[in-house]
């Protein structure tokens, strides 16, 4: 389900064993905001989304991609470019429960929390994001704002049944985003969703078939051994502390 904003996770940089938790917006259709600097890309961005809503049957449908487009470039300019992010990552940045609750006031976060561990640590990777999006929350118009969840929400599931809007769609990503030439068949696609989705109950249904007389005394013994060389190999390092 799509939200504003994501719960993502990143190992906690003084204990390894331990994660950090912090929040991340996803209100972008491009990778990062130089994109939006280049005209033939934003004109072909808002021609997908004037479709999206002409599909979905919502008047004006040309100014709401308009609308839309510039929120999202505004947004984008709050957001750390790729390289920014991995500096980010490698940097102490801890905030408190109490300074996100204020930073996204617009957001009731307490359920959020309440799955939270009071021992993780939060992280605060993009403040100025924050910013931006907690103020559009509370001032921006609000059938922008639903625009914003509905096409976010909605134009990943316009497939076969809208073939020119998700042509449209594939071509613009194959042009400008470095997608693929052509697309894998339906069966392809039908089979790598299920393999992601029900990974170890297709293992379990599947395995024995295939391999019914599978050596799994012998396997497991060949795989500790890797795993003792491994071991053998990290306690020879000479950077690496012993909890490291």
């Amino acid at each position: 389900d799509f939200s504003f904003f994501s719960l993502e996770r990143a190992a906690n940089q003084d204990e390894p064993l331990q994660y950090d938790a912090f929040f991340f917006s996803g209100l972008t259709s491009l990778p990062e905001r130089s994109y939006h600097d280049k005209p033939e890309v934003v004109a072909g961005l808002e021609n997908i989304v004037e479709d999206f809503f002409n599909n979905i049957h919502q008047k004006d449908a040309k100014l709401r991609a308009q609308k839309l487009v510039a929120f999202e470039k505004a947004n984008a300019q709050t957001v750390p470019l790729p390289k920014e992010f991995r500096e980010r990552f490698s940097q102490r940045n801890p905030i408190e429960r109490s300074a996100l609750t204020t930073a996204l006031s617009q957001i009731d976060l307490k359920a959020v929390f309440s799955q939270i561990g009071e021992k993780t640590k939060l992280r605060d990777l993009t403040p100025e994001n924050f910013k931006f999006i907690n103020e559009q929350l509370a001032t921006a118009d609000l059938d922008l704002l639903k625009d914003l969840y509905r096409f976010h929400a909605l134009q990943g599931l316009l497939d076969d049944a809208y073939p020119k809007f998700f042509n449209n769609k594939f071509v613009f990503y194959q042009k400008h985003l470095g997608g693929p030439n052509v697309r894998p068949d339906r069966q392809e696609r039908c089979t790598k969703m299920v393999m992601s989705s029900f990974g170890k109950e297709l293992d379990a249904e599947l395995l024995p078939r295939m391999f019914p007389d599978f050596p799994t005394a012998k396997f497991i013994s060949f795989v500790e051994r890797i795993r003792a060389a491994i071991v053998a190999g990290v306690e020879q390092n000479t950077w690496l502390s012993p909890q490291g």
